[in-house]
């Protein structure tokens, strides 16, 4: 009986240290568990930032292509404007150089004219016609 209380005894003390290092690597597991959650909240937390931070960027660049776009737009109306003057400029001198053109002929023509009419009214002879009623 005495071996069996031995054997009990071993066996009792065997089991509780099998317990006890059950208890330990149980602890040793929940501090990791712990640990890995702690590390997927912080990855979590990190692909929450990265996501915003790639929305901001995105909508930042959209924002700068839009700019871009717009000044784009302001330089190619502003260099037609330039061009359109340019060209009614040039429109303009043409038409000033022609007008003052016709206008020198139509006074040499005019001045023509006086001098014809002032000569074929000088070789008429001078009638006084009056009309009585």
């Amino acid at each position: 009986m005495l071996e069996m209380f031995k054997s009990e005894a071993r066996k009792l003390r065997e089991l509780k240290e099998e317990a006890e290092r059950l208890e330990t690597s149980n602890a040793t597991l929940e501090k990791e568990k712990s640990e890995l959650l702690d590390e997927r909240n912080r990855l979590k937390q990190e692909v929450v930032d990265l996501e915003l931070n790639k929305k901001t960027t995105n909508e930042d660049i959209k924002h700068m292509i839009k700019k871009t776009e717009e000044m784009q737009d302001i330089e190619k109306t502003k260099f037609e404007l330039k061009c359109e003057k340019e060209k009614n400029d040039a429109i303009a001198e043409v038409k000033d150089t022609y007008r003052d053109k016709v206008e020198d002929g139509l006074k040499t023509e005019r001045d023509n004219i006086k001098q014809m009419y002032s000569e074929i009214l000088s070789r008429l002879p001078n009638v006084d016609i009056s009309v009585d009623r």
